[in-house]
């Protein structure tokens, strides 16, 4: 089985049935759990009974009417008023079946997926590890994108030779190859032994004193001296990702800001970074969100813009022979790149209510402290030298595509005891040779 989006969400949940025939499945960017599809960590990011939505979308328009009760009673268990975990969702989560995956699986994903967001192939991919199911992976800069627009020549080749190693029993070699292919820069692509990058070590950056009085503060592998402090701000559900990330030197009110000093040499992340912060709030009820930016010039994939990183061109290509049903030719695409002087690594969000639960809600006693953990979407990122890594940290989180929290509440973050977990090649000792 073989498809992109919904229909590589389709060859996932028929794999971890363990059904007797299927050799092999190539997901493309296909949703492995449903909750983390439509919500994040307790936040909705899809409301207005999505699935149920979806579920009228790939219907057959003659069958629509038919199954209108079935979407009624799907509208009716989602929980859309909480975003908080149930059995509803556990039916939708593949993650959790991975074990009885009896098929070879070879994943794709955009790393600046924002439709099916790369924590679906992780998440599903550490489960494949364990289990040692044969597995195979390619990464890329784009968004949302299938690989025959973003790697044309070199995806068909080797899902050629993928299907003719696993359904024809070709000794090609192909599982010998490293595992997992990178692109680390326009059309730049790197090959690894496996993911995260074997050498990658949980690193702390503790947070450090600002330098200037409404400054951005510090980040580094060296705890703050003195005693712990805190830092103040404002959620403000209405303040953009733009706004989050712009302007470092200038803080203001509705975010804190960490940097580090510029690299001296590069700095690799992969894995899934945490942000860890010790916090209280004065209401009941608070989001947090988080930013990974890599703030220096250079060229990069432009993911944000139309086409998620490609355009389509007027000119074709061929492959294979073509019949009256069936025409082989396609549109050649282009990569659209751009020079710019920062880019958005990763984020998170999550619900204060669900910081030790995702299926039981606790509210907050203001002014209370308590420890959040907050993971970021994966990464595998290299922060060039003379760039700086930034962590911005913020309540609401709404370019996340995520609801708002609408208590506007005063947020106190004990900076000594909270850090940035970062998944660094070489851990502490390349963070220290980086400058860190």
């Amino acid at each position: 089985m073989i498809g992109k989006s919904y229909d590589g969400n389709l060859a996932l949940a028929t794999a971890v049935t363990g059904v007797e025939g299927l050799s092999t499945i190539v997901d493309i960017a296909g949703p492995s759990n449903y909750y983390d599809y439509t919500r994040k960590n307790g936040v909705v990011t899809r409301g207005n009974h999505y699935v149920a939505s979806l579920a009228n979308t790939v219907t057959d328009p003659d069958r629509r009417e038919h199954c209108a009760p079935v979407r009624a009673e799907i509208s009716a268990a989602d929980g859309d008023a909480t975003g908080d975990y149930s059995e509803f969702w556990a039916e939708r989560n593949y993650v959790k079946d991975a074990a009885n995956v009896r098929a070879s699986v070879f994943m794709v994903h955009g790393l600046n997926d924002d439709n099916v967001r790369p924590d679906h192939f992780s998440q599903f991919w550490t489960e494949l590890a364990k289990h040692n199911v044969p597995r195979k992976l390619l990464l890329a800069q784009e968004g949302h994108v299938d690989p025959f627009d973003f790697r044309r020549t070199a995806w068909v080749d080797t899902l050629h030779r993928w299907f003719d190693n696993w359904l024809q029993g070709v000794p090609n070699k192909i599982m010998k190859e490293p595992r997992v292919d990178i692109e680390r820069a326009p059309d730049v692509f790197e090959s690894y032994r496996d993911w995260p990058v074997p050498g990658a070590k949980k690193t702390n950056l503790w947070f450090q004193p600002a330098e200037v009085a409404g400054g951005p503060t510090g980040l580094s592998v060296k705890h703050a001296k003195g005693h712990p402090a805190d830092l103040i701000f404002q959620d403000n559900p209405t303040q953009t990702e733009t706004q989050m990330v712009s302007d470092t030197s200038n803080v203001g009110p509705n975010r804190l800001v960490f940097l580090t000093e510029p690299l001296t040499e590069p700095l690799h992340v992969s894995g899934t970074p945490v942000v860890r912060l010790n916090a209280s709030a004065d209401q009941t009820d608070t989001n947090f969100g988080a930013v990974l930016v890599d703030y220096g010039p250079q060229t990069r994939v432009s993911w944000e813009t139309s086409g998620e990183g490609i355009r389509t061109l007027t000119t074709e290509d061929c492959w294979g022979e073509s019949s009256p049903s069936d025409d082989a030719c396609y549109k050649q695409t282009a990569k659209n790149i751009m020079t710019s002087d920062r880019e958005r690594i990763s984020k998170g969000v999550m619900d204060a209510l669900n910081r030790n639960s995702l299926t039981t809600p606790e509210p907050l006693v203001p002014g209370e402290k308590y420890d959040f953990n907050l993971p970021l979407l994966p990464v595998d990122h290299v922060f060039a030298p003379g760039h700086r890594l930034g962590l911005i940290v913020v309540g609401s989180y709404r370019s996340y595509s995520s609801v708002a929290d609408q208590t506007r509440a005063n947020i106190s973050v004990t900076t000594k005891i909270s850090n940035f977990q970062l998944p660094l090649v070489g851990g502490q000792q390349a963070a220290r040779r980086a400058g860190l």
